[in-house]
């Protein structure tokens, strides 16, 4: 390893702590790390108010130990919202008819189990 290297390496790793750092050490601080016209955004906002997160003491504490995904308020990925009021907001019908497809070519090659809720496709 170069001389130096590895306390850059190291500076690095510890800026990945920051948010300011990740950007700048990944590379792609061009594109994301602020909230600014022409770089992506993937925001979630929780709701701090439910009561298995409340009262929030510690932003941080109550997203990662208490809050699940019933805390979930609104997802945005690059700028376009997935979530919003805690609903999905995404047509389903494309991806759950392919699950549905899968779902039956499975069932067609097994017998059929006690209390299964569909019968084999004809």
């Amino acid at each position: 390893m170069p001389r130096g290297a590895e306390s850059q390496e190291r500076g690095c790793r510890d800026d990945l702590l920051e948010k300011e750092g990740l950007q700048e050490c990944t590379g792609i601080a061009d594109r994301t790390g602020s909230f600014t016209p022409g770089k992506k955004a993937d925001i979630v906002v929780i709701d701090g108010s439910a009561v298995n997160v409340a009262p929030v003491i510690d932003p941080v504490a109550a997203v990662v130990v208490a809050a699940d995904t019933s805390n979930v308020d609104m997802v945005m990925v690059d700028g376009v919202v997935l979530k919003r009021d805690g609903k999905l907001v995404a047509n389903l019908a494309v991806p759950r008819k392919a699950v549905e497809a899968s779902r039956d070519f499975l069932v067609s090659k097994v017998e059929t189990q006690p209390g299964w809720a569909i019968n084999k496709p004809a």
